[in-house]
């Protein structure tokens, strides 16, 4: 005797497929349709059997002559798609695989890459833009205990738009005769220490032509004069400068000082 097997129809499009009754039994009759991948019961939409469908349509007198290894080969040549695979899975409860000794390691050592690269980067740009940086008050107290754990420096505060001269005189030097001495009055507007500035000395004649000029760096000038300079310019604080230099003759009757870094 012939069994026959089960077949399905999707009703999405209308595709006949076989199925066993292991796949229906696994799944509860859920299946994907292997053509438009759409989901359905089989059992809902099962058809007659194909095998017994075939064999109707044969002749009484054909099917008498016909041998059951023929009839099963011609069902195994049947060209009806098949399910592609059931989805039993998709709706069950899959148990969560926990994570793995290397799979941990590994998310460790990235995560451990990403902080030392973030930390050599900020210490690369700490490093070359200092200067820039340290201008700004909020972000120097951070910035300096930064540089602390790194073992980076930082440039000294330094903004050359916040020291002003309140006072500049230029006259004779009685000690040295053929010399001039150099009194400049520097504020410090800033909030915090500033080094010594540059300062550009100018010296011009009645039609306002430069006869002389020079830049005064803070060594040189700190030490042509005896008097102890601090180490820095005090915040709010007036700041004394003298130092003497060679007269630029009776021509110069003009001179200005100017700031630089």
């Amino acid at each position: 005797m012939i069994m026959s097997a089960n077949t399905t129809r999707c009703p999405h499009c209308t595709t006949t497929f076989r199925v066993t009754a292991e796949q229906l039994e696994s799944a509860g009759g859920i299946v994907r349709c292997g053509k438009c991948i759409g989901v359905f019961n089989a059992l809902d939409h099962q058809l007659e059997p194909a095998r017994q469908s075939l064999v109707d349509t044969l002749s009484a007198e054909v099917a008498a002559s016909v041998d059951p290894e023929t009839i099963e080969q011609a069902m195994q040549q049947e060209t009806s798609p098949r399910l592609t695979e059931l989805i039993h899975n998709e709706f069950s409860d899959q148990p969560s695989k926990p994570m793995g000794l290397n799979n941990f390691r590994s998310l460790a050592w990235k995560a451990t890459a990403l902080l030392l690269g973030a930390l050599l980067l900020g210490a690369q740009y700490s490093y070359f833009f200092s200067a820039q940086i340290s201008t700004q008050k909020p972000f120097r107290d951070a910035i300096t205990l930064y540089c602390q754990y790194l073992g980076c420096k930082v440039a000294p505060f330094s903004d050359i738009r916040q020291l002003q001269i309140n006072e500049l005189v230029i006259r004779a030097d009685s000690e040295y005769p053929g010399a001039i001495l150099v009194d400049v009055l520097i504020k410090n507007t800033a909030q915090q220490r500033q080094p010594y500035p540059n300062i550009n000395l100018r010296f011009d004649n009645w039609q306002n032509q430069t006869i002389g000029e020079r830049l005064f760096r803070p060594q040189e000038y700190l030490s042509t004069y005896s008097t102890k300079a601090a180490p820095a310019l005090t915040p709010g604080h007036l700041t004394r400068i003298r130092f003497r230099l060679v007269d630029p003759g009776p021509e110069a009757v003009n001179y200005r000082a100017e700031l630089q870094e």
